[in-house]
């Protein structure tokens, strides 16, 4: 499936890069981005890896954690649209 990300998920990525980089250096913002890159590969193959959280006419909401975040994504036809990339420690 195609992945879009939304405006408040790339701004989410561009946050955690700005905050892992300020607080664990250029190599841990590398490694760690490079990890939500491929779990985001793994939603694109498996869109129904995550969990169901939501339906409703057709949509599907789900959310998978990662080690520090969790992704909020919609499913929609062939799409997989990412709402946001959020820290885990933020109550949904």
């Amino acid at each position: 499936m195609q992945i879009r990300l939304s405006e408040k998920a790339m701004q989410d990525l561009f946050e955690i890069s700005i905050y892992t980089l300020n607080n664990w250096g250029e190599k841990q913002k590398d490694r760690y981005l490079t990890y939500i890159q491929k779990r985001l590969d793994t939603i694109a193959t498996y869109p129904r890896h995550g969990k169901l959280i939501q339906e409703y006419l057709g949509f599907e909401k789900r959310i998978l954690t990662l080690k520090h975040h969790i992704v909020l994504y919609y499913l929609i036809a062939d799409l997989v649209y990412i709402d946001r990339i959020i820290n885990h420690n933020i109550n949904i």
